[in-house]
This record gives structure tokens, C-alpha cells and sequence, in this order.
């Protein structure tokens, strides 16, 4: 400093922060720190002042300081750049590739830990912002963040793993994460004696576990023996997030069937009748997706998962209920669990929380309803409880699953010829018509499939003669030209049976039934030459 510039120190009072923004151009080191540490106070108070800052250009001197060759100003920098990112409302200068850049090269392994952990928060808050996201991934962001998980500092690993889980909410990135060999060190930080470490590791592997290849590379690296291993751990607080992350593995075919046999169900069946409400959904959800696997059906049973869910189906929360209706649905595909869970007056008390205020309790227990009336002996159960007529009042719903979910409960229920008079009584054939109408091929599948199997009666037919051509027939004769084949195939089968009656084979063939199935018969590409063809010949024998 040249000798003429010298002064006597002078204590003064800042109290405007566009004074300490001009201060951070001083020369001196200590006024500069101070002046930064200040402006960093001032940021961490609300997000309003972090948006005031920016307004001021922050950024540009705090850039040009965070590469100061004083380590001094260089952390302190750092760490108020981390503090002003972190913010909703992203303006341009927050996608700077610059700013994106600087924070990714503050990474370096040659870093002091404080300024790695300070400039991983700072990714982590750029990584709020979608497009920010797949530009740190384009930098190198990714690679640099994995290499620091080796490290043996805490804050750095803790604020690396929370920069991680940001990161992966984009598709791309966590495919990068498989490229980069960052799975099996995320897997490591659940054996850290720090909570924080261990939530964020699970939260990013929570998000990694989306992914169909990093599901295979975690149960390679027996990530998931050491999520069931976690969960026998004192960590209440993280029991949910341990079980997300397993319930996420689960929908790797090899690691269901593999779940058993890593003792993965009794500490489950566990969580599920625990007292916390997210312990409890998250359970009943890993166990709905082991139960996809048939054999796993009996061992969920044999590890007494029925009764706690039933236990679950009482709950105040609507989310445990719909959570353990979810679970049930799955687990009454089984016969040995379907009349185990009658038994218990599950039947009753499914057909009751139809008429819940929650749309996912009514979604989730008709769901459970059809699995369950997949048994001969339980159908009849509906009638005498007055659940037929509940479930085709779900089936004008307006969401899309609940509606699917009534639809495929009544293709159950219509397997038994008394059950098909008790749905036309009720109003179902105007209800599945109505279903038809809908634009999602789901609905549309699943209506005409049910339409067909009530089409086996007489009664039915005609009940489905005196709908407007338009919504009854001629709808369906539409669907058949539909891109879906399944929408085809359950359309021809609801048109053949409802043409076993003279009137509707007049009105079909009328609507261009015949043009309609000829064509759909020529279509060797999706295979339908087989059912389009059966439905013609019914149509013309009428």
C-alpha cells in the first residue's frame, strides 16, 4: 500500500448495505472481510434482502473476490455467495454459466474444506432452478461433487450429499450419477455417525432409485441389504426416508424376489404399524410393491402384515388408509390372503371408506374391492352390503385412476351372472357408456371390458340398445379404430357380445361395425386379426 494513502484507524458505522457493497473494493484484507461477513449477516436474514442484493449486482464483485488469492477473502467470499443464491425467484444472473462455473471450480480437491462446503450449498441453490440444472451437469458439476464424498469432512459431505439430491430431480443427471460412480459412495455415507449426512444421502438416493438402471446398480452394490440394515438402526427420524428408498428398489423385479431372502419383510411389517404417519405409508408402500412378485404374497402374510394393515385401514389419517388399501390391493391377488382378510371384515370396511372425503382412500379401496372380488366366494359379499351401487357412483368421478379402479371392480363383479342384474339395476351399463366418453385409453380399456362382460346377459343387451347410439355402440365401434390396442381388443369384445342382440347388431353394423372390424382384422402388425375377426363372425351371425 503506498505509504502516502496511510491513516489512523477510524472507527465508523455502517448502516446502509450500498456502503458495504463499495467497501468490498477496499485494499484493505480485514476491511474487506468484514465488510463481506457483513453483507452475508445481512443475506442469511430474510429472502428479501438476498433479493435486494442481487438487485445491487452483488454477484459481480462477490465473483471477483470468491477467486481472491487471499484465503481470507476467499472463504468469506465463498460463503456469502452461497448465502445470496439462496432464493426462489431466479433472475438471469443466477444462470450464469460464469457463476455456475466459479462455484464448480471452488470444488477443487485442493480447496480449503470451508470453501468445498460453501460452494457446494451455492450448486445446490442454483440447482433449485430447472434450467440450472442440466447447465451444472454440462460444466462438470456432477463428477466434481462425487469426488468429494471420499472426503473425511463432515460439512463438506453433508452439504455435497443436499447439492446431490437437488440434482437429481432432472433425468438426465441421474443417469450421470450411474456414469460418474457416485452410487456406491452415496451408499457409504449411511454408514456416517452424522443424522444430517445420512438424510441427505437417502434423500439423493430416494431420487436415484427412480431410475430403472440405478435401481439394478444399487442392488448390485447391495445398496438395498444396507437400506433393510439401516432400518434396524436407532434413526426414527429417518425410518421414512429408508423406506421410500427400498420402496423405490422394489420396482426392480430382481430385488423383490431377491427381498425376502434378505430378511427385508419382518422389519417392513414392522414400520408399518409404528406411530409415525409417514413410517406407516411408507411401509405399506414398500410392501404394495413387493407383493407384485406372486410368491412374495404368502411371505407378506406369513410375516403378519394383514392384520397391522387392516389395523391401518382405521386410521385418522386419510394418507395411512389409502396407503394400506394401496398395500391390500396387491396382497388380495392372492386366495389364501383374499379369504384371510374377509374374515376380518375387510370387505365391509372397504366398501364403507368409498364414501371418504379423500379422493386417494376412495381410489385406493376400490382398487382393493377388485382384487378381492377376484374370488367367487366374496362377490356376494357386495350385494348384501350395498356395495355394488358404491362402486359405480365412483365410476363418474373425475379422476382418471379412481375411475379405472370402479371400472375394473365391476369386469370382476360381472363374472357372476347375478351380480350383472344387480349392476344393470343400479345403473351400471348407463355409468361404463358414460366412462367411454372419457379421452384416456386406461378408462376406455377398462370400461369396454366391463360393458363386455355384462353384455353376457340378456337384460344387459338390451339396457345397452336403449342408450343414445352415440354413447352406447357407435362409441365403441369408434374405439375400435383406437391406437390402443388393448382399447381395440376390449371394444370388439363388448360389440360382439352386445350384437347377440338383434336390435344392437342392426344399430352396430348401421355405425360401420362391419367396415370397422374388417379393417381392425387386417392389422397383423398388433396382432388383431384373431379377436376382430371372432367379433365379425358374431356380428354377422346376427
Amino acid at each position: 500500500m503506498a505509504e502516502q494513502t496511510l491513516l489512523d484507524p477510524t472507527p465508523f458505522t455502517v448502516t446502509d448495505v450500498r456502503t458495504l457493497i463499495l467497501l468490498l473494493g477496499s485494499p484493505e484484507p480485514a476491511v474487506c472481510i468484514a465488510a463481506i461477513e457483513a453483507v452475508t449477516k445481512y443475506a442469511e436474514g430474510v429472502s428479501k434482502h438476498r433479493s435486494q442484493l442481487l438487485s445491487l449486482n452483488i454477484l459481480h464483485p462477490l465473483l471477483e473476490l470468491a477467486r481472491s488469492r487471499d484465503a481470507g477473502i476467499k472463504k468469506a467470499a465463498v460463503a456469502c455467495l452461497a448465502a445470496v443464491t439462496e432464493i426462489t425467484d431466479f433472475t438471469p444472473d443466477l444462470r450464469d454459466p460464469y457463476l455456475i462455473n466459479t462455484f464448480i471450480s471452488l470444488l477443487a480437491p485442493d480447496e480449503p474444506p470451508e470453501v468445498q462446503e460453501e460452494a457446494a450449498f451455492g450448486i445446490a441453490n442454483l440447482a433449485r432452478d430447472f434450467a440450472n440444472k442440466a447447465g451444472i451437469r454440462k460444466a462438470g458439476g456432477i463428477k466434481a461433487l462425487i469426488k468429494l464424498l471420499d472426503l473425511p469432512d463432515p460439512d463438506v459431505k453433508k452439504n455435497v450429499a443436499y447439492a446431490l439430491t437437488t440434482l437429481m430431480e432432472d433425468f438426465a443427471n441421474r443417469t450421470e450419477i450411474r456414469y460418474a460412480n457416485g452410487l456406491a459412495p452415496l451408499l457409504e455415507l449411511l454408514a456416517s455417525e452424522y443424522p444430517e449426512i445420512q438424510e441427505n444421502a437417502l434423500q439423493s438416493l430416494i431420487k436415484c432409485a427412480e431410475d430403472y438402471t440405478n435401481r439394478i446398480e444399487i442392488r448390485k452394490f447391495n445398496g438395498v441389504k444396507r437400506l433393510i440394515d439401516f432400518l434396524g438402526q436407532d434413526s426414527p427420524d429417518l425410518h421414512y426416508l429408508t423406506l421410500m428408498c427400498i420402496a423405490n428398489c422394489l420396482e426392480e423385479t430382481e430385488t423383490a424376489n431377491a427381498f425376502p431372502e434378505w430378511n427385508g419383510l419382518p422389519p417392513v411389517v414392522k414400520m408399518a404399524g409404528a406411530e409415525d404417519v409417514k413410517v406407516k405409508c411408507n411401509a405399506a408402500l414398500a410392501l404394495s410393491r413387493a407383493a407384485k412378485i406372486d410368491r412374495n404374497q404368502n411371505y407378506i402374510r406369513e410375516a403378519g402384515a394383514l392384520p397391522v394393515l387392516v389395523a391401518n385401514l382405521a386410521h385418522a389419517e386419510p394418507a395411512v388408509v389409502s396407503h394400506a388399501a394401496m398395500a391390500l390391493a396387491s396382497l388380495a391377488k392372492n386366495e389364501i390372503n383374499q379369504l384371510e382378510l374377509n374374515k376380518m371384515g375387510v370387505t365391509e370396511t372397504l366398501i364403507k371408506l368409498l364414501s371418504h372425503e379423500d379422493l386417494d382412500v376412495d381410489r385406493q379401496c376400490v382398487s382393493a374391492l377388485s382384487s378381492l372380488c377376484l374370488n367367487a366366494k366374496i362377490r356376494p359379499r357386495l350385494r348384501q352390503l350395498d356395495g355394488i351401487q358404491a362402486v359405480i357412483k365412483l365410476i363418474q368421478y373425475d379422476d382418471v385412476q379412481t375411475v379405472i379402479n370402479a371400472c375394473d371392480c365391476l369386469t370382476n363383479l360381472a363374472d357372476d351372472s347375478s351380480l350383472r342384474t344387480d349392476i344393470l339395476k343400479h345403473g351400471g351399463i348407463h355409468a361404463l357408456t358414460t366412462a367411454l366418453q372419457k379421452s384416456d385409453a386406461k378408462i376406455q380399456s377398462t370400461a369396454a371390458l366391463a360393458l363386455a362382460r355384462c353384455m353376457q346377459d340378456a337384460e344387459s343387451r338390451v339396457a345397452l340398445s336403449k342408450e343414445p347410439p352415440e354413447l352406447g355402440l357407435a362409441r365403441l365401434i369408434e374405439l375400435l379404430g383406437s391406437k390402443d390396442i388393448s382399447v381395440c381388443r376390449n371394444a370388439a369384445y363388448a360389440v360382439s357380445n352386445a350384437a347377440q342382440y338383434d336390435a344392437n347388431a342392426v344399430t352396430a353394423c348401421q355405425a360401420g361395425a362391419l367396415q370397422a372390424l374388417i379393417t381392425l382384422s387386417k392389422d397383423t402388425a398388433r396382432n388383431a386379426s384373431m379377436f376382430a375377426t371372432d367379433a365379425l363372425e358374431k356380428v354377422l351371425n346376427h
